[in-house]
Parts: C-alpha cells; structure tokens; sequence
C-alpha cells in the first residue's frame, strides 16, 4: 500500500520491475541501479562519479563534464567531436572534415603543415625551397604557382614578359630579361655586336644590331648609301658614297595579276661576271611603296645576313607573308615587312630595283596587256592570269628589258621563278588546232590555230599547205584564192604581229574583201584569210616555217601513224611531218593538240580527233 511520500509500493524487494525497493519508480535517478544503468546516484549533478544519465562519469559517455569541451557519445573519431571529447580541428592529430592530413604538431615541412594539407607548392605554407606559397595557382599577383615571388627568371611567364625559360643564358630562345632572342631586344646574343634593344639609327647601336658605322648596311648621319659591303662600284662606295648604277641586276620575270599580293614575284638576273649583293635593295611601284629585300632565310632583316645575285645567276623573291614558313622553298629573297601589303597594279605598273636613290632597274609596264581579246602592240607588255610576264631569254640587259616587244608570256608552265625564261620568238609558236573540212562549202568556216608566249612574236611565219601524196608531191596545194603579191597555198602573217595575251591565236578563212569570217572566236587579235580552205581528203601536210628554219609541221592521213610519199617540199626542203601522221578526221572535226599543247616532235601522239573544234580556247 502506498503511503506517506511513496511514489509506489508493489509490496516486493524486487527493482526494476518498475517500482523499485525504495518505492520509487524505476528510472535513471530514482537511486536504484536498474536495467542497462550503471550507476544511480538519485542525483542530477554531473561530474560527481555518476552522471544524469546513469554512466560512470568518463569521456565518451555522452555528458560534457570536467574538461571536456564536448562529448557526443560515440566512438567516432572523425565528426565534430573526437574521442578525446575535445572539439575536432586542425592540430588535433586527427584528420576530419576538410583536413588531407593532421599530425597534432605545429611543424611545417614534415609531410603534413599546420594548416592540415600535405607539404607541396601551393598549399599556403611556405616551406623548404620555396620563396613564397599563397595557396593560389594565379600567376603574377606577387606569388606565382611555382611559389616563386613573381619576377622574370622565375621560369612562369606573366605580365611584360614574351617568355620565361628560368635560367641565366641568352640566346637560348629566350633571354634573361625574358624577351626572345632577337635583335632588338636589348640583349646582345651570338651574331650580335650590339643591341640597344630600340629602333633608332645612328645612336651608336643600329637596328641591324651592329655598331653605327658606314659598311654595316644602315644609312645613317651623312653617309649617301650603305650597302654593307666593300666592293666600289655597285651603286654604293665603300666610303658610302654613291657610285653610278650598275648593270648587274636586271629585272626579267614577274607576276602582276593575282588574287592577292600573295600570287606575285620578282626574279632578277645578274648578266655579268661578278656577284652583287641585293639585301637593303629595295623595290619599288609607281604608287611610291617600297619594299626592302632581305634574304629569305632572314626575312625580318634583323640578323643582317648578306645576299648576293650570283654572276649570271638568277633568283626570284616574292612579297614577305606574315608568317616565314609561307616562303616558297625556291624562293632566295623576300621584299617587305612581315605581312606587307605591297603589290602591282593589276593593270600595269613601274618594277623598279633602288640602292636609296640610285635606280639599279626598272621596268615600266603600264601599257600592259591582259585582254585576250585586245591586240598585244609592238610597245605592249602581254600578260594573263596564272601566268608570269618573262623576258625574252636571249635578252639579258637593263636596256632589253625597257622594250614590251622582249617580253612574253610563259607557256606550258605557269612561271619559271628562279630559273632560265622561254622564248618571245616566231621560233616559240606550235600548230594548235586545225579544221580542214565541214559539211559544205569549206569557205568562211575552215583554221588553223597557233599557240605559244602570249605577246612572242608571230609576224613573218609562213604556214603552208603541202601536198602530200599526189602531184605536185612536197608542192603547195594551189586554190586559187590569193592576193596579188601572195603565194597560191602559203599565208605569210604580217610583220610585227605578236601573240594575244593568252597565247592563242586564230588564222581564219575569210570572205574574198578579207572583211568576214563563219570561225567562232574570232577577235580583233586574231587574223583573217583568204586562202586558209585546206585541201581534204588526208595524205598532205600543214608546215609553218620561219625564214629558213622549220619552227612546225603537221603531215595527216586517214590512217594515224602513217607517212606520206615524201617528207621535204620542194619550195624550201624542210619537213612536212614530224615522225608519223596524225588522224585526219571526218568533217566538222578538228586535228587538236591536248589543253597544254604539248610537242613531242610525232604528229600521231601529239594530235588527235576533236569531235567539237575549239578556235580561240585551250583544247
């Protein structure tokens, strides 16, 4: 029975059966030790052997007592708390949360730092071999993620510097005050003499880098020129003063016509005995640009190399691009700055090759022909696109190359920079394409066309029809339509004519005025005839003569490969086939070389049936 201050009285000595010995319910507190307990002081005070939650009082037992900063009851040694009951952080000896490392010391270096991360560069703690640590990978704001302090030499580029190789040697690509080595950059490397690292002459460091002198290849105070050599009489003393313009460097092949700057180039010949140099030349245009040469292997100029045009040599340079592996492998020179936009006039323009005022060269081409259609006069000069404009390689002087009528077009190549030129002459020119028969009348509708140089030459060649097979064999096949004056089967081209500017050109059968023709192409340039109705039927011959040199022939049978009865004329016993016949085709088709007019001295693999004629345009 209950009684008195009795929570409870079960009538037993039984605890923990809910009413415990002393009559008080069983629970952590009551004074009774019960259950899963193991103490029970009947008190709540804490840290006194027996805490309110019935454990020994100890770290670990999930009460905060004595000097324990905290204690959350478990085992866990990694959360907030660790088993020492301390609160957990860096320095405890205990890696948690966010630590890589933690070691309980204060010593940096020793594979763990204070601030709980493995000892390297980067971790904010400046220890052994390092200048600096800001714990950033930010280069330049003081400390750069080499932990370096930020500075040229330190091996990081940053800002001000083109480079940083973090070591003392210059002229190693990159220089001790991180600059790449070059001439100007205010360090005097191997092939320098001096380098004030500024772009003035004459203060004693020239931007050649060599010292302010006469003979180091820059202008400077009274000297007239400086060519950087010893030798008198190349348009530059050696005292630098100006002597009279050699003859040694003669402008003979260029391209003016081009998308960009990028298409065009300009070869020199040197026409005498003795080398010239031609690095610090400069060449010129009629607008007033001027563009410096300098070896294609120094294409900046800033190393100083020499250049010099062989005796009787050619070399060719073409307009210095932005980046030097855009330098053509053959090319020995460039002309410009990197990246120069300087160009000719599509149109015609003034070449001209200067030591400071001297003038060495110069060609004058304004009267410049590219029209295919428009005629080549004896003053022009011819040229096409995807072709070069070259003189006449029989001409080898700075006068030769004042006259248009020396220059020509190139032919079956697109250029020949660096190398000899082709001929401008009659001798150049090739039978093309020839239309004997058509359906009908042959009158009006029957050529013959010729290819080679644009602008060489044709005036004074003789083309004839020969007969080949019957009589009068080896004799021209007479028509009866001509001039008086004319050879009955022979047309002789006019004196003076020269090739349009693309190097095909039509001689069509005309009207009996010589005023209309039925051939398809015909242009101002090309020339109308009387007596162009060839005879037909095979087994004669077309032979173009020069005077007394046979410059082409082509000797026709029905059967290709064949031969005629005789092989010489009888009016100028020259050839009338070249190793074996071409096919004589049907009506209305032509006898045609191929689109590059290839001569390999036999008729039969050299011609063959065009079933569609093309006078004026390539094959």
């Amino acid at each position: 029975m209950v009684a008195g201050t009795e929570a409870c009285d079960d009538g037993n000595t039984t605890s923990g059966d809910g009413c415990d010995n002393n009559c008080t319910a069983t629970a952590c507190g009551n004074g009774v030790v019960t259950g899963t307990e193991v103490c029970d002081d009947g008190n709540t005070t804490d840290g006194d052997g027996c805490d309110n939650n019935c454990t020994a009082t100890a770290c670990g037992n999930g009460v905060v007592t004595g000097t324990e900063a905290c204690d959350d009851g478990n085992t866990i040694d990694t959360d907030s708390c660790t088993n020492q009951c301390t609160i957990a952080g860096c320095g405890d000896g205990v890696p948690s949360g966010t630590e890589v490392c933690d070691d309980g010391n204060a010593t940096n270096g020793d594979g763990c730092d204070n601030n709980c991360t493995a000892t390297a560069c980067g971790n904010g703690i400046v220890t052994s071999g390092e200048g600096c640590d800001d714990g950033n990978a930010t280069n330049g704001d003081g400390c750069d993620n080499n932990c370096t302090a930020t500075a040229c030499g330190n091996g990081i580029v940053t800002t001000g510097e083109t480079c940083d190789d973090g070591n003392g040697t210059n002229g190693d690509g990159c220089d001790t005050n991180c600059t790449a080595t070059a001439c100007g950059n205010g360090v005097v490397t191997a092939g320098e003499t001096c380098d004030d690292g500024n772009p003035t002459n004459g203060d004693g460091c020239d931007t050649n880098c060599t010292v302010t002198a006469c003979g180091n290849g820059v202008v400077t105070g009274t000297e007239a020129c400086d060519d950087g050599n010893s030798t008198d009489g190349d348009g530059c003393n050696n005292d630098c003063t100006l002597s009279a313009p050699p003859t040694s460097v003669v402008i003979s092949e260029f391209v003016a016509i081009g998308a960009t700057s990028r298409s065009e180039f300009v070869e020199l010949q040197n026409p005498t005995a003795a080398d010239v140099g031609i690095a610090g030349l400069t060449i010129t245009n009629r607008a007033g640009d001027s563009a410096v040469i300098h070896p294609a292997t120094d294409p900046t100029g800033v190393m100083g190399l020499p250049l010099q045009l062989p005796a009787n040599g050619i070399m060719y340079g073409v307009p210095n691009p932005a980046n030097a592996v855009d330098i053509p492998a053959t090319a020995a020179f460039v002309y410009g700055a990197p990246g120069t936009t300087f160009a000719f006039d599509d149109a015609g323009d003034i070449i001209s090759v200067k030591n400071g005022t001297v003038v060495f060269d110069s060609v004058d081409f304004t009267t410049f022909v590219s029209n295919p259609d428009l005629v080549v006069s004896a003053a022009a000069f011819p040229g096409a696109a995807g072709v070069s404009t070259q003189l006449d390689v029989s001409k080898t002087t700075t006068a030769d190359n004042d006259l248009g009528g020396n220059w020509c077009t190139t032919f079956r190549a697109a250029a020949t920079p660096g190398t000899a030129n082709g001929g401008c002459t009659q001798t150049t020119i090739v039978i093309n394409e020839v239309l004997a028969d058509v359906t009908g009348a042959d009158d009006l509708f029957t050529f013959i066309e010729l290819a080679g140089p644009g602008g060489a030459l044709v005036g004074g060649l003789a083309i004839s029809d020969v007969e080949g097979s019957t009589a009068p064999t080896g004799g021209r096949n007479a028509e009866g339509d001509f001039f008086a004056g004319e050879t009955d089967g022979t047309i002789v081209i006019p004196p003076g004519t020269r090739m349009p500017a693309d190097g095909i050109l039509i001689l069509a059968d005309a009207n009996a005025t010589v005023t209309a023709t039925s051939v398809a192409n015909v242009h101002a340039n090309d020339l109308l005839f009387r007596d162009v109705d060839l005879e037909n039927g095979g087994g004669d011959a077309l032979q173009m003569a020069f005077g007394t040199i046979l410059v082409d022939t082509i000797g026709y049978t029905v059967v290709a490969g064949g031969t005629l009865a005789v092989n010489l004329t009888t009016f100028n016993m020259l050839a009338m086939y070249e190793t074996a016949t071409a096919p004589y085709p049907a009506a209305n088709k032509s006898m045609a070389r191929n689109s590059t007019s290839t001569d390999t001295n036999n008729n039969s693999v050299d011609f063959s049936i065009a079933n569609t004629p093309t006078p004026g345009a390539p094959n």
